[in-house]
């Protein structure tokens, strides 16, 4: 049994609540304890106990650090205030013992506090138990409560031997900080301690910021990086990462085609863990269609996946797959340098100018995140970085000295950081590169990765932008109708469905134009908005829309109109449903109600081949929505598909057939009816 030293620190010296707290130390089931009293007051009342330090005067950390090391006989010392006291007798026991588990030399142990007569629990948090690194401490003191202060912190007396003589600023956040980073090893533990009590006088410190913290060794690699011969490489023929799985393997077609259009010969590496066969074909497809770029497909082996699984993603909403542009030193292992980017990307102009841009010795180039500290929907701050949280960037667009990572072994390092900040992470993988590359990055134009909420901040026009990025506010593969942001952003997501409708158009995907027909009426922006968007994100995208409107529509719908008009094939009509039909292009005719929208994005595509084996009109069941409760209900048959022969078939199906809204009907049909 290891023994401990409780060192009590009466640092007013009116020995307030001295008593009580002696008391609830004798009383722990721990037998091996040993009290030291470090008190100014020599009358000071300590019961007996025959370990008291009387200092002369108020003693600094410094000299408090030095004198329990030449006073504690114990193994272990750890701190308590006079006026606090431990609430349960076995707390000791349990701390020891979850120690020596461990087997670390430093442990931070849960807090109780006591404030106007009540007690409370902190825990660092829910059910968590793991090491306290030199890539957690920051996180962790500005986060947790217990890491801001020496309260609940247990020291090796071998580890207390390092810490003499240090520089503390007389900061007790600074001597946990210097802890561990002199460690062997520190748990965050999951016993509670003690109860620390609130006098009204005592506050608890907050967290400050020094100008030595920092959350990885990679300011001072830069540095030797700088200092060194090395000699950056930027070839001729620019190189594009892409990272997908299955979800994103059809979602980044626009991202290439966008590549293609707006460059020339790129090679653009799809990087992956695991594709179904029906994706690889599809992809490698893709790359004969495109002549300006050269698609090559790099699978990650099983070992180098491994690196990353121990990641906790669990308290994140992506796929440990996130953290495989990590891996990509170790991937494109016969690359100097590439260009990272998200799938929710698209191109807009050429990327020589962002290849072609010199890193200066540092190991990545980015984007300065504006929506970590400016956005006005979050706090001020991001909770991880502080102040510090100013010079947090976007890893949706990274440019990447691979050379120079794969020197320094970067990725195990990144990798270790995460695994140590997953925990405690808002944005996942993007906070764990933040903290790695913290203040040590190439800062780079925002138009090499143009999120959509930035124009609430830096308004610009595509015309001015290099990339798109659709990280926050909804992707343009949804329906965004409802987005607070619609409004401003629709140049920015329609561009990215444009790239897309128009390589299906080159890939002959959708051969027979579908001409959709919807009365208008006295429709709100609003609904319009919410039904057009419904069918621009379907991937059958082939569409002309013929839109029936009364004799003066709003200038706010004129306007909306008018926008759209320059990514789709659109026409505005006076409301005659016979021109409309008369002017439709299409080989199928879809007409559509205002108030309801597309279940889902292929659900004219399942239309689509239900019709088009010579068959001339299909209709579907629906859900229905009651506005007036909020409720959903569901009509008969729902996901069937049933053929109608005979009077009686329509008899059944009349709730969906005594209106043209809903159905899909080849023109041919149409005109027949017409002529008829």
């Amino acid at each position: 049994m290891e023994s401990i030293t409780v060192v009590v620190l009466d640092e007013l010296g009116n020995g307030e609540g001295l008593d009580k707290c002696i008391e609830s130390i004798k009383k722990q089931a721990y037998q091996a304890v040993e009290i030291l009293v470090i008190s100014t007051n020599k009358n000071a009342n300590v019961l007996d106990v025959t370990n008291v330090y009387l200092a002369k005067n108020k003693w600094s950390l410094e000299e408090l650090v030095a004198l329990t090391y030449h006073q504690a006989k114990g193994d272990w010392v750890t701190f308590m205030q006079s006026k606090d006291f431990i609430l349960q007798d076995d707390a000791l026991v349990k701390c020891m013992q979850e120690l020596a588990v461990r087997d670390v030399d430093m442990g931070v142990a849960n807090l109780i506090t006591l404030d106007s007569g009540q007690f409370m629990f902190i825990w660092h948090s829910k059910s968590m138990s793991g090491l306290v690194t030199t890539n957690n401490i920051l996180p962790y003191m500005r986060v947790f409560k217990s890491f801001q202060n020496i309260w609940g912190l247990f020291l090796k007396k071998t580890l207390l031997e390092k810490l003499v003589g240090q520089d503390l600023k007389d900061s007790k956040q600074e001597l946990l900080y210097q802890a561990v980073h002199l460690a062997t090893k520190a748990l965050i533990m999951n016993s509670h301690f003690y109860c620390w009590v609130a006098d009204g006088k005592d506050k608890w410190p907050k967290f400050k910021w020094q100008e030595n913290y920092h959350y990885s060794n990679v300011n001072q690699l830069v540095t030797k990086l700088k200092n060194s011969n090395y000699q950056e490489i930027i070839p001729k023929r620019i190189a594009v990462a892409v990272c997908i799985d299955d979800n994103l393997a059809k979602r980044i077609v626009p991202l290439i085609y966008s590549i293609a259009k707006n460059n020339q010969n790129v090679d653009i590496y799809i990087v992956y863990y695991y594709l179904r066969t029906t994706n690889l074909d599809y992809l490698r497809m893709i790359n004969d269609k495109l002549p300006n770029v050269e698609l090559k497909f790099y699978k990650i082996s099983k070992e180098l996946h491994q690196l990353i699984e121990p990641i906790d993603v669990s308290k994140s909403n992506v796929p440990v797959a996130a953290y495989n542009r990590v891996l990509l030193p170790y991937v494109l292992t016969d690359l100097e340098r590439v260009i990272y980017l998200d799938a929710d990307t698209v191109i807009v102009d050429d990327l020589k100018p962002l290849w072609q841009i010199k890193l200066a010795g540092n190991y990545i180039g980015a984007v300065k995140d504006i929506l970590v500290y400016a956005n006005l929907r979050f706090s001020r701050y991001h909770p991880m970085f502080g102040a510090q949280g100013d010079d947090y960037f976007n890893s949706g667009v990274l440019l990447m000295d691979l050379k120079a990572m794969r020197q320094e072994n970067m990725p195990i390092a990144i990798i270790n950081a995460a695994v140590d900040v997953a925990t405690v992470s808002t944005y996942a993988d993007q906070d764990t590169l933040n903290v790695y590359y913290h203040n040590a990055y190439k800062q780079i134009d925002v138009k090499y990765n143009y999120g959509t909420f930035f124009l609430d901040y830096i308004p610009k026009k595509v015309s001015e932008l290099s990339i798109i990025h659709y990280c926050t506010g909804g992707k343009p593969w949804e329906n965004l109708a409802h987005s607070h942001l619609y409004e401003q952003t629709m140049e920015l997501i329609h561009t990215y469905r444009k790239y897309r409708n128009e390589f299906n158009g080159k890939l002959a995907l959708y051969p027979h134009k579908i001409s959709v027909i919807i009365k208008l009426g006295e429709a709100s922006w609003k609904e319009i908005a919410r039904c057009l968007e419904s069918f621009f994100i379907q991937t059958y995208s082939n569409l002309e829309f013929i839109l029936l409107v009364n004799e003066s529509p709003s200038e706010e719908i004129t306007s909306y109109f008018e926008a759209l008009q320059k990514f789709y094939d659109l026409k505005v009509l006076k409301n005659n449903l016979v021109t409309a039909i008369e002017q439709a292009q299409g080989e199928y005719l879809y007409f559509f109600n205002v108030t309801d929208v597309l279940a889902d994005e292929t659900s004219l595509d399942k239309f689509y081949q239900a019709i088009h084996k010579d068959k001339d009109l299909v209709t579907s069941d629906y859900q229905g929505f009651i506005t007036k409760n909020h409720e959903s209900y569901f009509s008969n048959d729902w996901g069937k598909v049933k053929y109608l022969k005979n009077i009686k078939d329509f008899e059944l199906c009349e709730n969906r057939l005594d209106q043209l809204m809903g159905l899909l009907v080849s023109k041919n049909l149409v005109e027949e009816i017409l002529n008829y």
